[in-house]
Protein backbone atom coordinates (compact mmCIF):
# COMPACT_ATOMS: atom_id res chain seq x y z
CA UNK A 1 0.00 0.00 0.00
CA UNK A 2 2.30 2.32 0.86
CA UNK A 3 4.34 1.67 -2.46
CA UNK A 4 1.44 1.99 -4.20
CA UNK A 5 0.77 5.63 -2.16
CA UNK A 6 4.29 6.89 -3.12
CA UNK A 7 4.08 5.67 -7.03
CA UNK A 8 0.72 7.77 -7.43
CA UNK A 9 2.39 10.90 -5.42
CA UNK A 10 5.29 10.55 -7.58
CA UNK A 11 3.24 10.29 -10.83
CA UNK A 12 0.40 13.17 -9.60
CA UNK A 13 3.82 15.62 -8.93
CA UNK A 14 5.39 14.46 -12.42
CA UNK A 15 2.43 15.22 -14.28
CA UNK A 16 1.38 18.20 -12.74
CA UNK A 17 5.11 19.43 -11.94
CA UNK A 18 4.85 20.06 -8.30
CA UNK A 19 7.31 20.16 -5.99
CA UNK A 20 7.41 19.81 -1.63
CA UNK A 21 7.21 22.96 -0.09
CA UNK A 22 8.93 24.37 2.75
CA UNK A 23 7.03 25.00 6.12
CA UNK A 24 6.65 28.44 7.09
CA UNK A 25 5.50 29.98 10.64
CA UNK A 26 5.41 33.53 9.46
CA UNK A 27 4.13 34.17 5.69
CA UNK A 28 2.74 32.28 2.93
CA UNK A 29 3.75 32.57 -0.65
CA UNK A 30 4.76 30.21 -4.20
CA UNK A 31 7.31 31.22 -6.98
CA UNK A 32 5.85 30.91 -10.01
CA UNK A 33 2.64 29.29 -9.01
CA UNK A 34 -0.36 27.59 -11.00
CA UNK A 35 -4.01 26.97 -9.86
CA UNK A 36 -3.93 23.05 -9.74
CA UNK A 37 -7.16 22.82 -11.63
CA UNK A 38 -6.44 25.05 -14.34
CA UNK A 39 -3.64 22.95 -14.59
CA UNK A 40 -5.58 19.89 -15.38
CA UNK A 41 -7.62 21.90 -17.68
CA UNK A 42 -4.22 22.77 -19.88
CA UNK A 43 -3.25 18.76 -19.37
CA UNK A 44 -6.73 18.45 -21.25
CA UNK A 45 -5.35 20.40 -23.99
CA UNK A 46 -7.08 23.91 -23.06
CA UNK A 47 -5.43 27.03 -22.60
CA UNK A 48 -1.68 27.50 -21.17
CA UNK A 49 -1.88 28.78 -17.66
CA UNK A 50 0.04 31.69 -16.42
CA UNK A 51 2.56 31.51 -13.74
CA UNK A 52 2.28 33.65 -10.71
CA UNK A 53 5.06 34.61 -7.69
CA UNK A 54 2.74 36.35 -4.90
CA UNK A 55 3.37 36.01 -0.56
CA UNK A 56 1.93 37.74 2.31
CA UNK A 57 3.81 37.92 5.42
CA UNK A 58 7.73 36.95 6.28
CA UNK A 59 8.87 34.37 3.87
CA UNK A 60 12.51 33.69 2.18
CA UNK A 61 11.23 33.42 -1.35
CA UNK A 62 12.80 36.80 -2.30
CA UNK A 63 10.14 38.16 -4.43
CA UNK A 64 10.42 41.71 -5.66
CA UNK A 65 8.37 44.00 -4.42
CA UNK A 66 6.26 41.93 -1.98
CA UNK A 67 6.40 43.91 1.53
CA UNK A 68 6.03 41.59 3.97
CA UNK A 69 2.71 42.79 5.46
CA UNK A 70 0.76 40.34 6.95
CA UNK A 71 -2.37 41.27 5.11
CA UNK A 72 -3.31 42.18 1.38
CA UNK A 73 -5.91 43.00 -0.43
CA UNK A 74 -6.09 42.04 -4.43
CA UNK A 75 -7.37 44.63 -6.39
CA UNK A 76 -7.98 44.97 -10.83
CA UNK A 77 -9.25 43.88 -13.76
CA UNK A 78 -12.02 41.92 -14.14
CA UNK A 79 -11.33 38.41 -15.33
CA UNK A 80 -7.85 38.77 -14.24
CA UNK A 81 -7.12 36.03 -12.36
CA UNK A 82 -7.79 37.65 -8.58
CA UNK A 83 -10.17 34.27 -7.98
CA UNK A 84 -7.48 31.61 -9.55
CA UNK A 85 -4.69 32.71 -7.36
CA UNK A 86 -6.64 33.05 -3.90
CA UNK A 87 -7.84 29.12 -5.08
CA UNK A 88 -4.34 28.44 -5.76
CA UNK A 89 -3.20 29.64 -2.15
CA UNK A 90 -5.98 27.67 -0.45
CA UNK A 91 -4.92 24.58 -2.47
CA UNK A 92 -1.78 25.22 -2.08
CA UNK A 93 -2.13 25.27 1.88
CA UNK A 94 -4.28 21.91 2.15
CA UNK A 95 -1.84 19.87 -0.47
CA UNK A 96 0.91 20.98 2.43
CA UNK A 97 -1.40 19.56 5.07
CA UNK A 98 -2.35 17.06 3.42
CA UNK A 99 2.20 16.24 3.48
CA UNK A 100 1.68 16.58 -0.31
CA UNK A 101 3.36 18.37 -2.73
CA UNK A 102 2.38 22.24 -4.58
CA UNK A 103 1.76 23.34 -7.84
CA UNK A 104 5.04 25.73 -7.56
CA UNK A 105 8.37 26.35 -8.90
CA UNK A 106 9.17 27.28 -5.14
CA UNK A 107 6.81 27.50 -2.03
CA UNK A 108 6.62 28.26 1.35
CA UNK A 109 3.18 27.23 3.32
CA UNK A 110 1.93 27.79 7.17
CA UNK A 111 0.63 24.37 8.67
CA UNK A 112 -2.44 26.74 9.94
CA UNK A 113 -6.31 26.16 10.26
CA UNK A 114 -7.32 27.86 6.80
CA UNK A 115 -10.89 30.13 6.51
CA UNK A 116 -12.07 30.66 3.37
CA UNK A 117 -14.86 32.63 2.59
CA UNK A 118 -16.42 33.30 -1.37
CA UNK A 119 -19.29 35.47 -2.36
CA UNK A 120 -20.76 32.19 -4.48
CA UNK A 121 -20.73 30.15 -1.16
CA UNK A 122 -22.41 33.06 0.60
CA UNK A 123 -24.96 33.68 -1.68
CA UNK A 124 -26.06 30.27 -1.54
CA UNK A 125 -26.39 30.23 2.06
CA UNK A 126 -27.88 33.38 3.51
CA UNK A 127 -27.58 37.23 4.02
CA UNK A 128 -25.50 39.80 5.26
CA UNK A 129 -26.05 38.51 8.40
CA UNK A 130 -25.27 34.87 7.54
CA UNK A 131 -21.80 36.23 6.35
CA UNK A 132 -20.98 38.36 9.19
CA UNK A 133 -21.57 35.08 11.50
CA UNK A 134 -18.99 32.98 9.69
CA UNK A 135 -16.59 35.51 9.45
CA UNK A 136 -16.93 36.14 13.47
CA UNK A 137 -15.96 32.30 13.32
CA UNK A 138 -11.76 34.55 12.64
CA UNK A 139 -12.45 35.49 15.71
CA UNK A 140 -13.63 33.26 18.16
CA UNK A 141 -10.52 30.31 17.62
CA UNK A 142 -7.63 31.74 19.15
CA UNK A 143 -3.89 30.82 17.64
CA UNK A 144 -2.55 31.85 14.15
CA UNK A 145 -4.57 31.22 10.81
CA UNK A 146 -5.12 31.74 7.14
CA UNK A 147 -7.81 33.91 6.13
CA UNK A 148 -8.60 34.00 2.86
CA UNK A 149 -12.10 36.03 0.88
CA UNK A 150 -13.29 36.71 -1.85
CA UNK A 151 -15.31 39.73 -2.81
CA UNK A 152 -17.72 39.79 0.22
CA UNK A 153 -18.98 43.21 -1.12
CA UNK A 154 -22.27 42.50 -2.60
CA UNK A 155 -23.65 41.79 0.04
CA UNK A 156 -24.85 45.61 1.43
CA UNK A 157 -23.93 48.92 -0.12
CA UNK A 158 -20.49 49.70 -0.76
CA UNK A 159 -19.62 52.42 1.95
CA UNK A 160 -20.79 50.39 4.81
CA UNK A 161 -19.27 47.37 3.38
CA UNK A 162 -15.84 49.41 2.71
CA UNK A 163 -15.85 50.16 6.66
CA UNK A 164 -16.73 47.05 7.81
CA UNK A 165 -13.72 45.18 5.50
CA UNK A 166 -11.37 47.14 6.52
CA UNK A 167 -12.56 46.89 10.60
CA UNK A 168 -12.59 43.33 9.84
CA UNK A 169 -8.59 43.25 8.34
CA UNK A 170 -7.69 46.09 10.88
CA UNK A 171 -8.32 43.49 13.95
CA UNK A 172 -7.61 40.11 12.69
CA UNK A 173 -6.01 38.51 15.52
CA UNK A 174 -1.92 38.11 15.78
CA UNK A 175 0.25 35.86 13.62
CA UNK A 176 -3.37 35.84 11.41
CA UNK A 177 -2.11 35.78 7.31
CA UNK A 178 -4.60 37.03 4.89
CA UNK A 179 -5.84 38.02 1.22
CA UNK A 180 -8.89 39.58 0.40
CA UNK A 181 -9.94 40.02 -3.19
CA UNK A 182 -12.08 43.55 -3.38
CA UNK A 183 -13.34 45.98 -5.86
CA UNK A 184 -14.22 48.71 -3.07
CA UNK A 185 -10.23 49.58 -2.62
CA UNK A 186 -11.23 52.97 -2.75
CA UNK A 187 -13.83 52.77 0.00
CA UNK A 188 -11.07 50.63 2.27
CA UNK A 189 -8.54 52.97 1.66
CA UNK A 190 -9.13 55.42 3.89
CA UNK A 191 -10.42 52.93 7.02
CA UNK A 192 -7.63 50.56 6.47
CA UNK A 193 -3.87 50.44 8.89
CA UNK A 194 -1.51 50.59 6.05
CA UNK A 195 1.12 49.52 8.35
CA UNK A 196 -0.68 46.02 8.23
CA UNK A 197 -2.80 46.24 5.21
CA UNK A 198 -0.74 46.01 1.59
CA UNK A 199 -2.80 46.74 -1.71
CA UNK A 200 -2.00 44.38 -4.59
CA UNK A 201 -3.50 45.10 -7.81
CA UNK A 202 -3.78 43.30 -11.19
CA UNK A 203 -3.50 45.44 -14.13
CA UNK A 204 -5.16 45.26 -17.67
CA UNK A 205 -3.14 46.22 -20.94
CA UNK A 206 -6.04 47.40 -23.41
CA UNK A 207 -8.11 45.08 -25.87
CA UNK A 208 -6.72 43.12 -28.29
CA UNK A 209 -7.50 42.91 -32.09
CA UNK A 210 -10.33 40.59 -30.99
CA UNK A 211 -11.84 43.12 -28.60
CA UNK A 212 -11.02 40.76 -25.65
CA UNK A 213 -9.45 42.21 -22.23
CA UNK A 214 -5.18 41.67 -22.28
CA UNK A 215 -4.34 41.33 -18.42
CA UNK A 216 -0.71 40.61 -16.67
CA UNK A 217 -1.85 38.13 -14.42
CA UNK A 218 1.13 38.43 -12.31
CA UNK A 219 0.00 40.91 -9.76
CA UNK A 220 1.92 44.49 -8.96
CA UNK A 221 2.94 44.69 -4.96
CA UNK A 222 1.72 47.99 -3.25
CA UNK A 223 -0.01 49.20 -5.97
CA UNK A 224 -4.10 49.65 -6.75
CA UNK A 225 -5.19 47.58 -9.70
CA UNK A 226 -7.98 49.32 -11.37
CA UNK A 227 -10.87 47.03 -12.64
CA UNK A 228 -11.41 48.13 -15.80
CA UNK A 229 -15.29 48.24 -16.22
CA UNK A 230 -14.64 50.79 -18.97
CA UNK A 231 -12.78 48.28 -21.36
CA UNK A 232 -15.81 45.50 -20.86
CA UNK A 233 -17.98 48.81 -22.01
CA UNK A 234 -15.69 49.39 -24.75
CA UNK A 235 -15.91 45.94 -25.88
CA UNK A 236 -19.82 45.90 -25.92
CA UNK A 237 -19.65 49.31 -28.28
CA UNK A 238 -18.08 47.78 -30.55
CA UNK A 239 -20.43 45.03 -31.15
CA UNK A 240 -23.86 47.23 -30.89
CA UNK A 241 -25.39 48.11 -33.80
CA UNK A 242 -28.81 50.08 -32.64
CA UNK A 243 -27.48 53.96 -32.01
CA UNK A 244 -30.07 53.93 -28.83
CA UNK A 245 -27.96 51.50 -27.06
CA UNK A 246 -24.49 52.61 -28.64
CA UNK A 247 -25.44 56.04 -26.84
CA UNK A 248 -26.08 54.60 -23.29
CA UNK A 249 -22.30 52.80 -23.36
CA UNK A 250 -21.06 55.92 -24.29
CA UNK A 251 -22.69 57.76 -21.44
CA UNK A 252 -21.58 54.75 -19.14
CA UNK A 253 -18.22 55.64 -20.71
CA UNK A 254 -18.27 58.89 -19.90
CA UNK A 255 -19.20 58.89 -16.04
CA UNK A 256 -16.59 56.32 -15.61
CA UNK A 257 -14.18 58.94 -17.32
CA UNK A 258 -15.21 61.31 -14.94
CA UNK A 259 -15.10 58.94 -12.03
CA UNK A 260 -11.98 57.54 -12.71
CA UNK A 261 -10.35 61.88 -12.57
CA UNK A 262 -11.91 61.70 -9.57
CA UNK A 263 -10.07 58.96 -8.07
CA UNK A 264 -6.63 59.97 -9.35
Amino acid sequence: FYFDFMLAVSRFSLDFGLTIPEIAEDGLGVIKGRNLFLVDEELKGEEQVVPVSYSVGKTDLGIFGATPHPVATLTGANSGGKTCLLIMLASSIILTELGLPVPAERAEMPLQPLYVYRRKMIKKTGSFEYSMRALSRIFMREGAKVVLIDELEALTEPGAMGRIMASVLNNLPKDTLAVMITHLIHELLPHISMRKVRVDGIESEGLDAAGNIIVDRQPMFNHIGSSTPELVITKLLGRVRKEELKKVYEEILKVLEKEREEWS
